[in-house]
């Protein structure tokens, strides 16, 4: 709609308005409080006025203290005495009643007290020079914060004219999360008119809907809006004033007068040109986001999301004979509370929510909950989806779609899972304002195709504009109103047609209240009852699946293609916890041993078990960490109850997953030797450690043929035997002898350091980080000590500004642990701060070039913003960083879908940092987080990061309690994080999957094995992996094949006696034909084979 003012009859004046106390004089002139964003967070808030709801905010705490922008300027042929200027504002009601700053152009002009109680109220300060400051509050939000305008005037005398104002908010740093806001939006004194995106439905034909603003900052008072031949009488009120009026609806723009008058004062007179209305279906996806936990204990949760489960069954009883687009939709966002839903209704309950599946009225949704992807193993993800094809095959209906919410940003191995799922769509309805960096302003509402790393999968990805909160109105939800307001919706069609949106299908979630709300009953009556008003826009509600679909039918063709990592932003929080985190991440790693381990066997499955850790890892691994008071009040009794649960996820998992792993290991039990059991694909040599009781015999280790192992008998008592060639799948029988430990290959022994015929490391007595990482076999120095100390040391970042981190005292110890010729350990004592102690551990062995480090951090328990990180500053000129992911890996910058994070990064288990000569693999098996180049958090100070820089220096990025809400404020107590360091040749990917594997897959020790093992089934190329053998039944195991290469590779499988026949299958175990061998698989690409057993005792 193009406005046109007509400059004889346009009178722009003020309404002689009286704002607050004062009269504006003919000494004082109104002026825009805003124009310009200079800085401050950024969020979409409601303000009084409905056309202003873009946010900036200042809080009570470190690197959140300071908000600034530009007002209008006073024009340069001014003279009255003052000015004013108006803001649309908000204030967080705090019975500690904080004080904010306010500065203009750098002088300190009031300092603002917020109110203590919640009522509609004015508050005025006093500046220099007769300056007053006045906010008048007029609206009350659901949370009981108080916003409405503000307003300083000041004397002109004290301004420059013809130039911006400069202003700025400065919040005390007091540790908490109170705030004040300031709305992105020029207050005036004017008229403004928009065109709505709508045409309705009357007894005179279609009418279109003008929007007329009418900005009153005065006592009320009545006006005359006219449009063309109509006239509308209407009351002025404080504010913001919004009329519509109905025009006759056009077919080609037309041109129409429109006038607002006040007694005989003419506000605003002008030509408008109306146009004609882009037509919209806009697709509504009606679920509850399921917060684990958060806004009620996770048992109150679960209650919470059965009663939805059952409403929602209810209403797509109750409205099956409603209109199409006004039936009632659900869906279910997640499977957890499915999941327990299902195993607790009656039959009756069963068999309703199953038929309200197969009609189409509720929506099988595939993840099991709202993952922080990134931090999930490739075994992992694919268990996400079991339960969702599990329920999706007993309903009869294919599982094609997925919702993640409130999380921004996704690991690329999410796409290859959810394909081999069925999954097609996946709807992102994200946070809209909190730690998500650019994830919206560059996907929001701008769908794509998202091809997974070896190109043969894609999904349709939908990052919703409006997250999935746009309908929320806070926690005190008792009484829902109606939602679906124009308001609501204009606002948003109006958005996407000032950014030119190219589509006429659009979707918007709509979730109800708060987190974990409820059904909106009503949702149906008012879909059909907007429809009966309305031709356009049209709303349905809809699945994820059916809005998909029909958005794809029609424009599937002219969508982007992207590849890459949508690195994450909310798995730093699993920072919060680190001790529990590294926990999961080793209970997830024996979860996938056991599962092989018991594959090689035949024995009985304990399915109910592997369920059981597979959910705990899941429900850990889940977005949810706490209460929404964790930091503000983290001594409270909810936020203890609630961390009890969420911690209880990690030790459940990690004790199942122990008790599976030694069933399936004592289920070999003779009395003879000892039995190494290898649960990779590919054959390895390793250092094992036999425990004093289990090397009582001596210290002479040999096979079955006599071969004798290189060995040496620890200080502890323990034996350490380096063990070769192991076969993939495989096992090796190993028997303890009388006699003395020996080794051919032996390590040498410095003051400072030590070396074998491979690598040479040592360390500054000083400082204990590692100053020379030298590689022999290519004689290259692998340690850059140009800008850092050194490998492995220690900075600690005390706030949220990490520009002057903190590192090691002057207390460095160095002593030898462990001194021998098979193995040596350096330990490395100081102090540091945050902690109560830090030991450093760094050990080779004579047989291998792998360094392993092992930093145990004895951490003190600290409230204030703070960050842990380790220093692995590596010397590889013009080397590329690798970043594993599941089913694949990426270049940071280079590989990142636009949006992502680049902050921080999160590590499935290895970065590798090399040439097109040499480089460096680093595994780091339980910690999941790092930054590249420098320490770049808190993100909220630092700010996020547009483009990461070439860099071959990682930070290993431990600990941190920068969140605001959810996660844990502190940790305490010892906790160890291990990292192995190898180096290498021209990077090969598969070698660097191998190796990091490896290391958070060790191999198996089972007390008097059995017989040795052959390998069930193994590729013959050296870069095809078996990344998991799930048994699904008693003779049959699913084995997942990964293309660990860039490039295409042929996949022929060496089978032993025992397989009776290969199946293609799909991620879930399903029979989808014949196996043909010899199949060229592309790089990265993935293989789900069925193999069918053979019981040994038959084969033998």
């Amino acid at each position: 709609m193009n406005l046109k003012k007509k400059p004889i009859l346009f009178s722009f004046i003020l309404l002689q308005l009286i704002l607050i106390s004062n009269t504006f004089a003919q000494d004082s002139k109104f002026l825009k409080g805003f124009t310009k964003y200079k800085q401050g967070d950024i969020m979409p808030y409601k303000s009084p006025q409905e056309d202003a709801n873009k946010a900036m905010l200042v809080r009570c705490e470190e690197g959140k203290e300071v908000m600034e922008w530009e007002a209008e300027e006073v024009p340069k042929n001014y003279n009255g005495k003052f000015v004013e200027f108006g803001l649309i504002m908000g204030v967080d009601i705090d019975r500690a009643q904080y004080s904010y700053d306010i500065y203009i152009n750098d002088k300190k002009y009031f300092t603002f007290t917020a109110p203590e109680e919640s009522i509609l109220q004015d508050v005025e300060t006093t500046g220099p020079n007769a300056s007053t400051f006045t906010f008048k509050g007029t609206m009350i939000d659901a949370y009981s914060d108080l916003f409405g305008y503000g307003f300083l005037k000041v004397k002109t005398e004290d301004l420059p004219k013809g130039e911006p104002i400069r202003m700025k908010v400065v919040a005390p740093n007091v540790g908490k999360s109170s705030w004040m806001m300031v709305f992105r939006y020029g207050v005036g004194g004017n008229v403004s008119w928009k065109q709505e995106p709508a045409v309705i439905k009357t007894k005179k034909g279609p009418k279109q809907q003008l929007r007329a603003t009418v900005l009153h900052y005065g006592n009320p008072t009545d006006a005359v809006i006219v449009a063309g031949k109509d006239k509308k009488k209407v009351k002025l009120n404080v504010g913001a004033n919004i009329f519509r009026i109905e025009v006759d609806k056009v077919t080609s723009p037309q041109d129409l007068h429109v006038q607002v008058k006040v007694g005989k004062e003419i506000l605003d007179d002008r030509m408008l040109t109306v146009d004609p209305v882009k037509h919209y279906d806009l697709y509504l996806l009606h679920h509850s986001h399921v917060d684990i936990g958060y806004t009620h204990t996770q048992d109150e949760v679960e209650k919470v999301q059965w009663k939805n489960l059952d409403d929602a069954v209810m209403m797509s009883q109750k409205t099956q004979d409603f209109p199409e687009g006004s039936k009632f939709k659900w869906s279910v966002e997640v499977m957890w509370a499915v999941e327990s839903y299902l195993k607790n209704a009656t039959p009756e309950k069963r068999a309703a929510f199953i038929e309200a599946v197969q009609n189409g009225s509720i929506e099988l949704d595939g993840l099991y909950g709202n993952m922080l992807t990134g931090l999930s193993n490739p075994q992992e993800l694919v268990e996400s989806t079991f339960d969702a094809l599990e329920v999706s095959k007993e309903a009869g209906v294919p599982l094609e779609s997925a919702m993640i919410t409130d999380v921004p940003g996704y690991t690329w191995g999410m796409v290859p899972v959810l394909a081999h799922s069925g999954v097609k769509y996946l709807s992102a309805g994200t946070n809209v304002f909190h730690r998500i960096g650019s994830t919206i302003s560059t996907w929001g509402d701008r769908p794509f195709y998202w091809s997974s790393p070896s190109g043969e999968e894609k999904v349709l990805v939908w990052v919703h504009e409006k997250g999935y909160s746009h309908f929320h109105t806070g926690l005190g939800f008792t009484d829902l109103k109606v939602l679906l307001t124009p308001k609501s919706v204009f606002d948003y069609l109006n958005e996407l047609n000032e950014r030119n949106y190219p589509y006429d299908i659009t979707t918007l979630r709509y979730t109800v209240g708060s987190d974990n709300g409820p059904v909106d009953q009503g949702i149906s009556e008012t879909v059909k009852a907007w429809n009966e008003k309305y031709e356009t826009p049209k709303v349905l509600l809809s699945t994820t699946t059916e809005s998909f679909k029909a958005f794809e039918d029609k424009y599937g063709d002219e969508l982007p293609v992207v590849k890459g990592d949508f690195t994450p932003y909310w798995e730093d929080g699993a920072g919060s916890t680190s001790k529990e985190t590294a926990l999961v991440r080793n209970a997830s790693e024996k979860l996938s041993q056991a599962m092989t381990l018991l594959s090689m066997n035949d024995v009985e499955i304990p399915n109910k078990e592997f369920e059981q850790a597979w959910r705990y890892v899941l429900l850990y691994n889940e977005h949810t960490w706490g209460a929404y008071n964790s930091i503000s009040e983290p001594e409270a009794d909810f936020v203890h109850s609630q961390w009890a649960v969420k911690q209880s996820f990690a030790i459940k998992a990690d004790s199942i997953a122990d008790a599976i792993l030694q069933k399936a290991l004592a289920s070999t039990k003779d009395e003879k030797g000892v039995t190494l059991t290898n649960t990779v694909s590919w054959e390895r040599a390793d250092m094992i450690t036999l425990s004093a009781e289990q090397s009582q015999q001596g210290d002479i280790v040999l096979n079955r043929q006599g071969d004798v192992f290189p060995t040496q008998r620890s200080s502890n008592g323990n034996l350490a035997v380096w063990i070769p060639n192991i076969p993939g799948f495989g096992s090796k029988e190993i028997f303890v002898t009388p006699g003395e430990a020996s080794t051919v290959k032996k390590v040498i022994n410095h003051e400072n350091g030590f070396e074998n015929d491979q690598i040479k490391v040592e360390i500054n007595p000083e400082t204990g980080a590692i100053t020379s990482l030298y590689d022999k076999i290519r004689k290259k120095e692998l340690a850059d000590t140009k800008a850092l100390k050194g490998i492995n040391d220690y900075y600690y970042v005390k706030g949220r500004n990490p520009q002057s981190p903190l590192t090691t005292g002057n207390d460095v110890t160095i002593k030898y642990i462990e001194k021998g010729d098979l193995t040596s350990t350096i330990e490395i004592s100081s102090s540091a701060p945050g902690t109560e102690e830090w030991k450093r551990l760094i050990t080779i062995n004579a047989y291998s070039n792998e360094v392993a480090i092992e930093n145990k951090i004895n951490k003190t328990n600290i409230y204030d913003p703070e960050g842990v990180h380790i220093a692995f500053p590596f010397k590889v000129d013009g080397g590329t960083v690798r970043i594993d992911v599941p089913f694949g890996e990426y270049i940071p910058e280079k590989e990142q879908l636009p949006g992502s994070c680049k902050n921080y990064f999160t590590v499935q288990r290895y970065v590798d940092v090399s040439n097109l000569d040499h480089g460096v693999t680093w595994a780091s098996p339980d910690a999941p987080m790092i930054e590249l180049g420098e320490i770049t958090t808190d993100a909220l100070s630092y700010g996020w990061v547009n483009e990461v820089k070439s860099t071959q220096t990682i930070y290993a990025y431990l600990m941190n309690n920068y969140w605001e809400t959810n996660y844990k404020a502190s940790q305490d107590g010892w906790h160890n994080f291990r990292f192995v360091l190898k180096p290498h040749g021209a990077y090969v990917s598969s070698q660097a999957k191998k190796f990091s594997t490896g290391i958070s897959q060790p191999l198996l020790i089972s007390e008097n094995g059995n017989n040795e093992f052959l390998p069930l089934v193994r590729p013959t190329s050296n870069q095809m992996i078996i990344t998991a053998a799930r048994p699904m039944k008693k003779d049959q195991v699913l084995v997942t094949v990964l293309n660990a290469s860039a490039g295409d590779k042929e996949l022929s499988l060496e089978t032993s006696k025992q397989v009776k026949e290969i199946r293609v299958s799909n991620i879930h175990g399903d029979d989808l034909g014949a196996y043909q061998p010899n199949e060229n698989v592309p790089g990265w690409g993935i293989r789900f084979l069925l193999i069918e057993k053979e019981p040994v005792k038959d084969i033998k």
